[in-house]
């Protein structure tokens, strides 16, 4: 785990009926999957699209490697404008590195070239930007930010692109050909997951409130849960959280696991 970020790992998706390949679920959960591919372009691409949200990508007391290797440093502070860091976490000399220049350097420093400090130095003048009092924590910054989001794709784009494999294997029956050009043990990838913190007195208040039926089809729960026998249904947020959606009472609904799945992917 870093930086609030949880790493797990995914195999190949289940498949839903084939009427549900294109819906993809827009849930509680915000994903990157780590790609295999590691172009420039890839990289680039993925930091342009977290340019805003850096603040996420890093975290107070996150331990950082300099660009030169020799020393790491800690994160103390985190402002909408510079990242604060210390040699320490408390009584350490501290530094205030511009977000801007950070992004600025992950999109352009090449992975496969060596630079010296005085090299980091002279690009952030000709950018016009300040290479600040201490260039190995701003040069290390850049490349952690750059090993954290320059190889990740959505899990959007990847589920896209898995249902899209399936469909062009349905034409000519292509699958009867390819079946067997697969291992019989699927290969795994790493995730990185960002869950929203929700309340669990929320989703206790709609369990407790529904009594065990579900309340869209208004059909007993269809199995006990095994830890407690209680009636198993699941709190769906009527406008999703990731749509801006609030996390309260009056936003849940009790499904069983039925509905809650067609709410989703109907």
């Amino acid at each position: 785990m870093f930086g609030g970020m949880v790493l797990v790992t995914m195999s190949a998706p289940q498949l839903p009926g084939i009427s549900h390949w294109k819906s993809l679920e827009q849930g509680h959960q915000e994903c990157a999957i780590m790609s295999l591919c590691s172009s420039n372009a890839i990289r680039k691409k993925m930091i342009e699209n977290l340019e805003r949200s850096i603040e996420s990508i890093f975290q107070l007391y996150d331990e950082i490697l300099t660009g030169d290797k020799r020393k790491k440093f800690f994160i103390v502070g985190i402002n909408d404008s510079h990242i604060i860091t210390s040699s320490h976490h408390e009584g350490g000399k501290e530094t205030k590195i511009l977000i801007d220049s950070i992004k600025y350097l992950a999109n352009i420093i090449d992975d496969n070239k060596h630079y010296t400090m005085q090299d980091i130095i002279d690009i952030m003048l000709n950018a016009g930007l300040p290479h600040h009092s201490m260039p190995p924590r701003l040069s290390g910054l850049a490349k952690e930010f750059r090993r954290r989001v320059g190889g990740f794709q959505s899990i959007s784009h990847y589920k896209n692109s898995f249902y899209e494999e399936v469909e062009n294997a349905l034409k000519g029956e292509k699958w009867m050909k390819n079946i067997d050009n697969y291992p019989k043990k699927p290969g795994k990838r790493p995730i990185l997951v960002w869950y929203y913190q929700r309340n669990p007195n929320v989703v206790a208040t709609a369990l407790s409130r529904a009594k065990g039926t579900c309340e869209q089809c208004g059909e007993n729960a269809p199995f006990k849960r095994k830890a407690d026998e209680s009636p198993y249904l699941e709190v769906h947020h009527i406008v999703p959280l990731s749509e801006n959606g609030d996390d309260t009472v009056d936003n849940t609904v009790a499904l069983c696991p039925n509905c809650h799945r067609f709410s989703h992917y109907g």
